[in-house]
């Protein structure tokens, strides 16, 4: 994978462990919450890729509904709440 990956730790609401952005310049930004450990922020850092690799970024779908087959079904709260693609892309 070759594109330009930028990660931020940051205080997030509790509940999510992480979230990704497609930015104007075609890099992304993942996001990890601190409040949890650093096997979690692992955890979510790997699935944030996995939605980078899978260009999610870019369907038609809902993000609830990408989240879902990420999960094969198991929407955890972790990664519940469509933060996926609504958010803005950062410029």
């Amino acid at each position: 994978m070759t594109e330009d990956i930028t990660t931020v730790r940051m205080d997030l609401p509790h509940g999510i462990k992480g979230s990704c952005r497609s930015n104007k310049d075609g890099s992304y930004t993942i996001i990890l919450n601190t409040r949890y450990s650093c096997e979690e922020q692992m955890e979510a850092y790997m699935h944030e890729l996995e939605h980078i690799q899978h260009d999610d970024f870019h369907v038609a779908e809902s993000a609830d509904n990408v989240e879902y087959k990420r999960h094969k079904g198991s929407i955890t709260p972790a990664y519940r709440g469509g933060s996926l693609r609504k958010q803005a892309p950062i410029d």
